[in-house]
């Protein structure tokens, strides 16, 4: 709606001009009418957008960025990510920092570099660095949990959407990071589906939740939180004979071990040992998916496995539970029972 002095003022440049000696001048009648113009346009022209304000950073990283900009100014120049978590168990987080390094005038780092900042009576306390890569491989942190560091060695930084080609745990030593352990690709998927057939077992939904979604839950800055059941589907575990039937299929393929197909591919099977499961099951992965990267709102990720896991049912017909791998992670693509 027009206010009262813009109706006033379109109403006044509308109007007939009064009989005059002579006309108005045709500069003013110009004027006139580009002001009328512009006014109009001006009250028709759509609110601008409201900007979201970014939600606040974790008053850690904070802390550990203030430190990092005293030490290495620049250190965010190309990128900087983060893990938050009590690494040395005392009640305290931690916080490890990786940003990309490059040379001056380059468009994009081609390399990384990883810090430790450890939390002390005093506050943060940033570790020296002996000026090397701390873990010799392209390192992609992937979280801080239970006193575990967990990171990705990555094919090369300079790769736009490199893959991981090993995954590793560390934990604090009270020197330095200790590793723990390190596996294939391959090796993760099984422990992966290791942790879904324990959560079955033992009923633990919060992490069954984990990897019933299609991808990693992102957010992007200054969007809210997304619903805590959104992307999760359910329907895989909803009757007990499915989750004993994928629970056992886990189990026997585990224990079968993977073969390797050549290619990037790796194969279990082993047949039913009892007359309700006497088909074959079967595990297949591909470490090279047709569909290497897949896109959401908030991110891109790099699919470093399509894994699928097959087990006979009653009726003849077998049962499909599909996942990807993405940073290490099982997650649920698609399930469903073919045909007899």
């Amino acid at each position: 709606m027009l206010s009262a002095a813009l109706a006033s003022l379109l109403a006044a440049c509308t109007l007939p001009a009064a009989p005059a000696a002579s006309d108005p001048a045709p500069q003013a009648t110009a004027t006139a009418d580009a002001t009328a113009v512009a006014v109009a346009e001006a009250g028709a022209s759509p609110a601008p957008p409201v900007v979201e304000a970014a939600p606040p950073a974790h008053p850690l990283q904070v802390a550990a960025e203030a430190l990092m900009r005293k030490d290495t100014p620049e250190f965010d120049r190309y990128y900087a990510d983060y893990a938050i978590g009590d690494l040395d168990r005392d009640g305290r987080d931690d916080i490890a920092v990786e940003y990309g390094i490059g040379e001056e005038g380059a468009m994009r780092h081609v390399a990384n570099h990883v810090r430790m900042l450890m939390a002390r009576e005093g506050g943060l306390q940033l570790l020296a660095d002996d000026g090397e890569n701390l873990f010799g491989y392209c390192a992609a942190l992937r979280g801080i949990v239970d006193g575990v560091l967990r990171v990705d060695a990555l094919e090369a930084c300079m790769v736009p959407f490199p893959k991981a080609i090993a995954h590793h745990r560390y934990e604090w030593s009270g020197q330095g990071l200790r590793p723990l352990d390190e596996e294939s690709p391959e090796q993760r998927v099984l422990s992966q589906l290791a942790e879904i057939e324990t959560a079955l077992r033992e009923r633990r939904d919060e992490v069954l939740i984990r990897h019933l979604r299609e991808h990693p839950s992102s957010i992007r800055p200054g969007a809210a939180p997304a619903p805590a059941e959104q992307g999760i589907d359910r329907s895989l575990f909803v009757d007990a004979p499915r989750r004993e039937a994928f629970a056992t299929a886990v189990e026997r393929l585990r224990k079968a071990g993977l073969q390797s197909l050549g290619s990037d591919e790796w194969q279990a099977t082993v047949r039913g040992r009892d007359a309700s499961s006497s088909g074959e099951y079967r595990l297949q992965i591909d470490l090279s998916p047709d569909q290497g990267l897949i896109e959401t709102d908030d991110a891109s990720y790099v699919v470093d496995a399509e894994v699928m896991l097959e087990w006979p049912q009653r009726d003849g017909s077998h049962y499909h539970a599909n996942f990807r791998l993405i940073e290490g992670e099982l997650y649920l693509l698609d399930h469903n029972s073919d045909e007899v």
